[in-house]
């Protein structure tokens, strides 16, 4: 039996990846061959005063471990950067916060997690308020950045981002998407991606693989600069009593988390099972908010499933879970094949106010289980994938909703919200994306096949 206990307390390839040496270093070599090289003169002596530096800029990969960029500039001194940018966290059309408050409590966690760890290893986080690309070109009218290194993304308002930074002139190194699959393992050209997910997860098993990854850097170099490294805002949140996600943001929770449910409950064996409940904390894994805020990656999950397969069991449980993670990279891979049809949303959206819809958001449509699954929601930030899709088909087909109207709820609502996932699902349930067929749902039946004695119901529907 192997002791996994060591999962919360370091952060080193021994103890967190189990994978072999030989694995490590193929992973190493497989970064390096593709990585964009650096200029010699920021190579550094242990006994130079060091007066520049890059920027890693950070937006939903807060982690090291399995980190592309920290790896690749561990011996460079460098500025970890999260930005607040103004629109990320405006209202939208309908007058929602973007960031609804409890994503915002889950940010802040992370954020303070990550920066606890780089202070461990030499470094710190720096937060800035902003636009980014003003927030950079300020940085560096006051010392010199030799690089800015960001993991890419395949939304509009994100490219957005990157090309106005990359106007600022300062060397611009765009790493490749923080997905399961590398973008170069693709066994087809990104404009050939499948249109329907099956084609795609049946191309990608049995022509792709998963790479390794790299050790997690044990020290990184703090540049010897005058900088205010910022502070991360303080939040009023308690977590509800009846959550079904009582966790807090950042890596260490995630791992906590992680062998909380393959290595001391085999939860895992089970998943397949017990994916569609409603009510606990173990009926799912629970790693979508970590997975989206980026405190965990996917490939590291994978990995960890590998090795429980190998330790313990491999069923249809362990399989189904590294499925779920292909849907995520269905969904991403779309949009960076589609652009912004991704999105299906007309070119004039009339944000009005719609009763239908506030009833639907506040948990009011007379549709208990309906209004059950929205209270939860809006009490935790959390719904189960059995009620999504239930609410989601209800406000489409039933209450005659647009469906970008729902998306945008979620987006301000949901802790683990991720763009592509969100839009995509959204579409899906709508009929207007990939597989469009009709995916109407009988409530009651829904309601009595998955809680058949009214204990969601109950809990949630007061």
């Amino acid at each position: 039996m192997v002791n996994y206990s060591g999962l919360r307390k370091f952060f080193t390839l021994e103890c967190l990846y189990h994978l072999s040496e030989p694995n490590a270093r193929e992973a190493d070599l497989r970064l390096r061959n593709k990585e964009p090289s650096l200029s010699q003169s920021v190579i550094l002596t242990k006994h130079k005063s060091v007066r520049m530096a890059h920027i890693i800029w950070l937006r939903n990969d807060l982690r090291i471990i399995d980190h592309d960029i920290f790896h690749h500039l561990q011996d460079q001194p460098i500025i970890p950067l999260y930005i607040f940018d103004p629109r990320e966290h405006a209202s939208d059309a309908w007058g929602h916060s973007r960031l609804g408050k409890h994503r915002r409590r889950f940010l802040m966690e992370g954020l303070q997690a990550l920066r606890e760890e780089l202070q461990s290893r030499g470094s710190d986080l720096c937060i800035r308020h902003g636009y980014p690309a003003e927030v950079i070109e300020q940085m560096h009218q006051h010392y010199t950045i030799e690089g800015i290194h960001v993991y890419g993304h395949d939304a509009y308002e994100e490219r957005q981002q990157e090309e106005a930074v990359k106007k600022l002139g300062i060397p611009f190194h765009l790493y490749e998407a923080d997905t399961l699959y590398h973008p170069a393992d693709l066994p087809f050209p990104i404009e050939k991606m499948p249109f329907v997910f099956t084609d795609f997860r049946k191309k990608m098993e049995k022509q792709s693989e998963v790479r390794p990854f790299p050790p997690t850097p044990k020290q990184f170099v703090k540049p010897e600069i005058d900088l205010d490294w910022g502070d991360i805002p303080k939040v009023d949140y308690k977590i509800d009593s009846r959550s079904a996600f009582p966790f807090r943001g950042g890596t260490r929770a995630a791992l906590d988390r992680l062998e909380h449910y393959f290595w001391e409950t085999d939860q895992l064996a089970q998943y397949k099972n017990t994916r569609n409940g409603l009510l606990g904390t173990d009926y799912s894994s629970k790693f979508s908010p970590w997975l989206a805020q980026g405190a965990i990656s996917a490939r590291f999950i994978y990995h960890q499933v590998k090795k429980y397969e190998s330790l313990r069991t491999k069923n249809q449980s362990t399989y189904w879970l590294i499925f779920e993670l292909i849907w995520r990279d269905f969904f991403r891979f779309t949009a960076k094949s589609e652009g912004n049809r991704f999105f299906r949303i007309p070119r004039e959206v009339k944000a009005m106010r719609i009763p239908a819809f506030e009833l639907w958001k506040s948990g009011q449509t007379g549709e208990p289980f309906i209004d059950a699954n929205m209270k939860e929601l809006a009490a935790t930030g959390f719904m189960s994938n059995r009620g999504r899709q239930n609410v989601g088909s209800y406000l489409v087909h039933q209450l005659n909703v647009p469906w970008y109207a729902g998306a945008a709820w979620f987006e301000s609502q949901l802790i683990d919200y991720d763009v592509y996932s969100n839009w995509g699902n959204w579409t899906y349930v709508a009929g207007v994306g990939h597989d469009p067929r009709s995916r109407v749902f009988n409530i009651s039946r829904q309601q009595s096949m998955y809680d058949p004695e009214g204990a969601y119901v109950e809990v949630w529907g007061k």
